[in-house]
This record gives C-alpha cells, structure tokens and sequence, in this order.
C-alpha cells in the first residue's frame, strides 16, 4: 500500500464456492458432468469496501496537535525571568517539526489543498518561534540594563 500515491496492490487467490439451487442438474443427464469451471472474466467479481478507520487519525495526529498546542500555549503563560521557559519552546518548536513531517509523509503528494492540520502546525510553529525571539530579546534588553547600571 503506497499511501503517498494512494495505490493498493494485492495479490491474493480466493476460491468462492456457492451453492445455487438454479444451476443444479442431474449429472445422469449430462453424461456425468459434476462440475464446470467457468473463465474469471466471466464470473461475478465482489465489490470491496475500504473501511477508514478515524481512531488512528485522531490518536496519531490529532491527540499529539492538541497536547503540543497546550505545551505551546503554556509557554505564554510562563515568567520570562525562568530559563525553562526557553528550553520548553525549543523543545515544543522541534515536536512540533518532527509532527508536521509525519503528517506531510502521509498525505499524498497530488493533494490540491493543504491540510487544516498542516497549516495549524505551521502557524503553531511560528507563534512558537515569536515567543521564543520575544524571550531571547528581553533577556537581551535586560542583561544590558543591569549592565548599564552597573557601569553608571
């Protein structure tokens, strides 16, 4: 299954047996013929149904998009002052790549649209990147206002 391209290939035998009160005859009436084979293209083929099962979506994808939302979310919420704050942003700004990069192999490359979910973790993304710019420059604003204070 190449899900990229979105093909099924199988390959598989099935024997079908059936009885059909209608195509029942008396082999005493037919010299003795029992059984007849009959050629494949000219015998019923069963339609098959592919069922989509969502479960997974939701515990592969969208579970980890809103735990990781909530981490992002969090770091708001967080005192600048604290050296955590950086390193949960860091470490949420690569959970949230290595999400979006198992949501972009599983779609196929023919998609006309961008997901929802992709353009969520993108714009998660950069709402985690400002936080974590906006935290670098005021550490950087005030590393140099005590350094001024201590000069003057």
């Amino acid at each position: 299954m190449d899900e990229r391209n979105q093909v099924l290939t199988t390959r598989c035998w099935i024997n079908a047996n059936w009885l059909d009160q209608r195509l029942m005859w008396n082999d005493s009436d037919w010299d003795g013929i029992k059984q007849i084979y009959v050629p494949h293209h000219k015998i019923w083929k069963p339609d098959v149904i592919l069922v989509n099962k969502p479960l997974f979506y939701v515990f592969n994808h969208i579970l980890p998009c809103v735990l990781i939302s909530s981490m992002a979310l969090l770091g708001f919420f967080m005192p600048p002052e604290t050296g955590e704050k950086i390193n949960m942003l860091n470490t949420v700004i690569l959970s949230m790549g290595v999400y979006l990069q198992s949501i972009t192999e599983s779609i196929p490359p023919t998609s006309e649209s961008i997901p929802l979910i992709g353009m969520y973790y993108v714009a998660s993304l950069f709402i985690c990147m400002a936080t974590t710019v906006n935290v670098v420059t005021l550490n950087i604003h005030r590393s140099g206002a005590a350094n001024q204070g201590r000069v003057g």
